[in-house]
């Protein structure tokens, strides 16, 4: 049998197999993962704040009568907030304090000779390595079909816009922040996203790392997609939403481009 937290999640995953969960069984199912966050249960507690993050956007690919039912909008608002703090606290804390990988401590007064330990680690890091690609790609189809559904039936709901930008946030596999950088691009939807002040409302607090990555980007396939984006036209209408417009007084602020104009920005800078 699957864990409990993924049985818990199974209304919320379009992969499931079980027809009939309804919008009533994906708000039965985030209600019920709020109150196991908030007790501090241990049933959830040790979860990745990604993964977690993910099953809650699952609830959009489910149709829009789903994602739009009061239980299921209230739950999921209120779950992504907890899952963007905790991954940006995850962030930070990785920054001040990174985790240390497999190295020598492991075999501290180990009496196996060195090419044994040698062996060991290799095959450590090649399962881990096995499942980062599993996870990866888990992730880059999540993406996609979010994006698309996004494109196709949103409507530039905010909640759902929300959830289609941290698909694109720096500490994603960048397979899955390539899979929606395309799906919005085929999908001209890059407008409809928020602008990185909605997303990151408290810079002094480092919020923007969570997208913007100290040094730029780093990864050359989201390097050439932006650049490419930036010289085919795709983020002009983006861009022309932040200039100000004279004959128009409220327009003479300076107005924040949408998120993906962002992130083009930061990366070619």
């Amino acid at each position: 049998l699957p864990p409990l937290p993924y049985w818990l999640l199974a209304p919320c995953s379009p992969k499931s197999s079980v027809a009939g969960w309804g919008a009533e069984g994906a708000a039965g199912a985030l209600a019920m993962l709020l109150a196991l966050e908030y007790s501090g249960s241990l049933v959830t507690r040790d979860l990745p704040a990604d993964a977690k993050l993910a099953s809650v956007s699952g609830t959009f690919c489910l149709g829009r009568d789903v994602w739009t039912h009061a239980g299921v909008a209230a739950a999921a608002a209120t779950l992504t907030d907890l899952y963007q703090e905790r991954l940006a606290t995850e962030l930070s804390s990785s920054v001040v304090n990174p985790r240390m990988g497999n190295s020598a401590y492991g075999f501290a007064g180990d009496a196996r000779t060195e090419s044994l330990a040698s062996a060991h680690r290799a095959n450590e890091l090649s399962a881990k390595g096995g499942e980062r690609d599993a996870r990866a790609v888990s992730a880059a189809r999540l993406a996609e079909a979010l994006c698309e559904k996004f494109v196709i039936e949103s409507f530039g709901d905010r909640l759902f816009a929300r959830h289609v930008a941290l698909q694109l946030r720096a500490g994603a596999p960048a397979r899955a922040r390539a899979a929606a950088w395309n799906a919005l691009r085929e999908g001209v939807a890059f407008h409809l996203l928020p602008p990185l002040a909605a997303l990151a409302p408290r810079p002094e607090r480092g919020d923007s790392l969570l997208f913007l990555p100290p040094g730029g980007e780093r990864d050359p396939e989201m390097l050439e997609l932006y650049l490419k984006a930036l010289e085919s036209g795709a983020l002009d209408r983006c861009l022309l939403a932040a200039l100000p417009n004279d004959g128009d007084e409220k327009k003479k602020s300076v107005v924040v481009p949408p998120l993906p104009a962002g992130l083009a920005l930061h990366a070619a800078t």
